[in-house]
């Protein structure tokens, strides 16, 4: 499964303080909802896992960032959009940064893993 998104609010961006409780930004409220009008319009179908996440990221400058910043909302967001029940499913994520690009944007792949056998191997 491969999906083409904006670029998510960073990790910086992506809550906010309100009084004592910590809530999602509207930037990262509106995010969510865009990736799952993306789903939706492309009717992906809902993934069991175990899971590998590959990130492409565009960035649209220069400008230095920290690309695991980008993480939480992206893969909170493919959560919200019913791609997958829960992000605790992932058990590989690659993240890379391509070229920069006009408005920047990620490329997603996500793929079920073919051994099952969660956790076997010594970590």
């Amino acid at each position: 499964m491969e999906l083409s998104l904006p670029l998510p609010p960073s990790a910086n961006h992506y809550y906010r303080r309100v009084g004592r409780a910590m809530l999602i930004s509207r930037a990262g409220r509106e995010y969510r909802e865009s990736v799952k009008a993306a789903l939706l319009a492309m009717g992906a179908p809902s993934v069991t896992g175990p899971l590998t996440v590959l990130v492409t990221v565009f960035p649209p400058d220069r400008r230095r960032r920290d690309l695991d910043n980008l993480l939480k909302c992206l893969l909170d967001s493919l959560q919200h959009g019913g791609l997958y029940r829960d992000d605790s499913m992932i058990d590989r994520i690659d993240i890379r940064r391509g070229p920069c690009t006009r408005g920047g944007g990620v490329h997603v792949e996500v793929h079920e893993l073919a051994d099952t056998t969660r956790g076997g191997a010594a970590r």
